[in-house]
Protein backbone atom coordinates (compact mmCIF):
# COMPACT_ATOMS: atom_id res chain seq x y z
CA UNK A 1 0.00 0.00 0.00
CA UNK A 2 1.43 3.36 -0.92
CA UNK A 3 2.02 5.94 1.81
CA UNK A 4 -0.92 8.16 0.81
CA UNK A 5 -3.34 5.26 1.02
CA UNK A 6 -1.83 4.17 4.31
CA UNK A 7 -2.24 7.71 5.67
CA UNK A 8 -5.85 7.77 4.44
CA UNK A 9 -6.58 4.43 6.09
CA UNK A 10 -4.94 5.57 9.34
CA UNK A 11 -7.01 8.76 9.31
CA UNK A 12 -10.22 6.81 8.70
CA UNK A 13 -9.39 4.49 11.59
CA UNK A 14 -8.55 7.46 13.84
CA UNK A 15 -11.84 9.21 13.12
CA UNK A 16 -13.92 6.05 13.42
CA UNK A 17 -12.20 5.30 16.73
CA UNK A 18 -13.23 8.72 18.03
CA UNK A 19 -16.79 8.33 16.71
CA UNK A 20 -17.09 4.89 18.30
CA UNK A 21 -15.73 6.05 21.67
CA UNK A 22 -17.81 6.69 24.77
CA UNK A 23 -19.04 10.21 25.45
CA UNK A 24 -16.32 10.81 28.06
CA UNK A 25 -13.55 9.95 25.60
CA UNK A 26 -15.13 12.08 22.90
CA UNK A 27 -15.43 14.98 25.36
CA UNK A 28 -11.75 14.63 26.30
CA UNK A 29 -10.81 14.68 22.63
CA UNK A 30 -12.90 17.79 22.00
CA UNK A 31 -11.27 19.52 24.98
CA UNK A 32 -7.85 18.56 23.65
CA UNK A 33 -8.53 20.11 20.25
CA UNK A 34 -10.23 23.17 21.79
CA UNK A 35 -13.79 22.83 20.48
CA UNK A 36 -15.51 21.60 23.68
CA UNK A 37 -18.50 21.79 24.37
CA UNK A 38 -19.27 21.78 20.63
CA UNK A 39 -19.01 18.38 18.98
CA UNK A 40 -19.38 19.72 15.46
CA UNK A 41 -15.70 19.00 14.80
CA UNK A 42 -16.46 15.27 15.00
CA UNK A 43 -18.72 15.60 11.96
CA UNK A 44 -16.33 17.90 10.11
CA UNK A 45 -13.41 15.51 10.57
CA UNK A 46 -15.58 12.60 9.50
CA UNK A 47 -16.83 14.37 6.40
CA UNK A 48 -13.28 15.23 5.32
CA UNK A 49 -12.25 11.58 5.29
CA UNK A 50 -15.62 10.30 4.05
CA UNK A 51 -15.26 12.31 0.84
CA UNK A 52 -11.90 10.66 0.16
CA UNK A 53 -12.79 7.04 0.96
CA UNK A 54 -16.22 7.05 -0.67
CA UNK A 55 -14.92 8.40 -3.96
CA UNK A 56 -15.97 6.32 -6.99
CA UNK A 57 -12.64 4.54 -7.18
CA UNK A 58 -12.87 3.30 -3.55
CA UNK A 59 -9.14 3.86 -2.97
CA UNK A 60 -9.01 1.73 0.19
CA UNK A 61 -10.90 -1.13 -1.45
CA UNK A 62 -13.48 -1.13 1.33
CA UNK A 63 -16.21 -3.74 1.36
CA UNK A 64 -19.68 -2.79 0.17
CA UNK A 65 -20.92 -3.21 3.75
CA UNK A 66 -18.33 -0.77 5.07
CA UNK A 67 -19.08 1.75 2.33
CA UNK A 68 -22.79 1.51 3.11
CA UNK A 69 -22.18 1.99 6.84
CA UNK A 70 -19.97 5.00 6.13
CA UNK A 71 -22.73 6.44 3.95
CA UNK A 72 -25.30 5.91 6.71
CA UNK A 73 -23.04 7.72 9.20
CA UNK A 74 -22.77 10.59 6.74
CA UNK A 75 -26.53 10.62 6.16
CA UNK A 76 -27.25 10.67 9.91
CA UNK A 77 -24.83 13.56 10.39
CA UNK A 78 -26.45 15.41 7.47
CA UNK A 79 -29.89 14.83 8.97
CA UNK A 80 -28.92 16.55 12.23
CA UNK A 81 -27.15 19.47 10.59
CA UNK A 82 -28.61 22.94 10.42
CA UNK A 83 -29.58 25.56 12.99
CA UNK A 84 -32.82 23.79 13.90
CA UNK A 85 -30.76 20.88 15.24
CA UNK A 86 -28.10 22.76 17.16
CA UNK A 87 -28.94 20.87 20.35
CA UNK A 88 -27.36 17.73 18.84
CA UNK A 89 -24.01 19.49 18.50
CA UNK A 90 -23.14 19.89 22.17
CA UNK A 91 -21.46 17.15 24.18
CA UNK A 92 -24.51 16.63 26.40
CA UNK A 93 -26.22 14.90 23.46
CA UNK A 94 -23.37 12.49 22.70
CA UNK A 95 -25.09 9.85 24.88
CA UNK A 96 -28.33 10.03 22.91
CA UNK A 97 -29.62 9.22 19.47
CA UNK A 98 -28.46 9.78 16.84
CA UNK A 99 -24.96 9.67 18.35
CA UNK A 100 -25.50 6.14 19.67
CA UNK A 101 -26.33 5.00 16.15
CA UNK A 102 -23.23 6.74 14.80
CA UNK A 103 -21.14 5.12 17.54
CA UNK A 104 -22.47 1.66 16.69
CA UNK A 105 -21.94 2.07 12.95
CA UNK A 106 -18.39 3.35 13.48
CA UNK A 107 -17.65 0.28 15.63
CA UNK A 108 -18.94 -2.02 12.90
CA UNK A 109 -16.78 -0.40 10.22
CA UNK A 110 -13.73 -0.63 12.48
CA UNK A 111 -14.37 -4.33 12.97
CA UNK A 112 -14.69 -4.82 9.20
CA UNK A 113 -11.41 -2.97 8.63
CA UNK A 114 -9.58 -5.23 11.06
CA UNK A 115 -10.72 -8.43 9.36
Amino acid sequence: MDIRLENTQNELIRILTILSAKKEEQSSYLKKIGTYPSCEELALEYYDIYIVVSFKTNPLNLSNDSLEQLKIINDVLDKISGPENEKFWIVDFLENEPWNEIRSLAEEVLLNLKT
